[in-house]
């Protein structure tokens, strides 16, 4: 037998052994690129998407609280009249205003919590007109008005519209707690 030399011994080395690594070494790298590439703006899609949904979801809670409050606050500062009134026809104002409320837009953006709540302020407000008109207002109105304000309160959701971020606190010098 002859001696081979090392090209002729090895029939997968030609001459183009070089550049078949080469090739195959840049088409695996660019096949990587592109599915890293791929795979990151996938993860940019969805972190943008949640943050719009965020976004829209605060957006809602801040509409909804601002429509909310125009009915609410003056809705309860004729039950506090009430309340606070020494008799009933000192309290008629505020009986109109509150009758005005109750039969008017409070329907249409009020939670179950402050309907029901609503309700019975009305019925104790019913009972205490329905006496003479010298009386003062009677222990269950007063405590039908505290659980009226009360559920109005928690209606608005004041932490839930305008929590802050823990990037915002950070950014005003004030310490967590």
């Amino acid at each position: 037998m002859a001696d081979k030399s090392p090209s002729e011994s090895s029939p997968s080395r030609g001459p183009d052994f070089g550049f078949k690594i080469w090739d195959r070494s840049l088409a695996t790298i660019t096949s990587m690129g592109l599915i890293l590439g791929g795979g990151w703006g996938l993860f940019t899609y969805f972190q943008k998407r949640d943050q719009d949904i965020a976004t829209r979801n605060q957006e809602y809670k801040l509409a909804r609280y601002k429509e909310r409050k125009e009915l609410y606050y003056p809705m309860c500062k004729a039950v506090g009249e009430i309340a606070s009134a020494k008799t009933a026809r000192d309290a008629e104002p505020a009986i109109k205003n509150f009758l005005a409320l109750y039969f008017g837009g409070v329907h249409m953006v009020s939670d179950m919590t402050v309907n029901q709540a609503k309700k019975d302020f009305y019925q104790a407000l019913q009972e205490f007109t329905d006496g003479p008109g010298n009386q003062a207002p009677p222990p269950t109105l007063i405590t039908k008005a505290n659980a009226l304000v009360k559920a109005c309160g928690e209606s608005l959701d004041l932490e839930g519209v305008f929590k802050e971020d823990s990037g915002a606190s950070n950014s005003n010098n004030r310490p967590a707690n």
